[in-house]
């Protein structure tokens, strides 16, 4: 299943989503291996995702991975 670029960027801890998207104009964020700069543009988990902050001075980019979500209950059952 296909997801927002920004929206895979945010799971995975890199940026909020707005950031995400003047990463994505400011064509750092690449989609295995083709930069990408149109908002709107889709993404499977699948997909390897890079990105460089503008803390990489050298050029360099970092490779974003998803995060599962882990969801807990907090509240106890009504047996207990």
């Amino acid at each position: 299943m296909q997801e927002r670029l920004q929206k895979i960027l945010a799971h995975a801890g890199v940026a909020s989503r707005r950031h995400a998207e003047e990463m994505i104009q400011a064509g750092r964020v690449s989609v295995n291996g083709h930069i990408i700069t149109e908002l709107g543009s889709k993404a499977d988990p699948a997909d390897v995702l890079a990105f460089a902050r503008a803390a990489n001075r050298d050029g360099s980019r970092s490779v974003a991975s998803r995060v599962p979500w882990v969801w807990c209950n907090m509240h106890p059952s009504a047996n207990a």
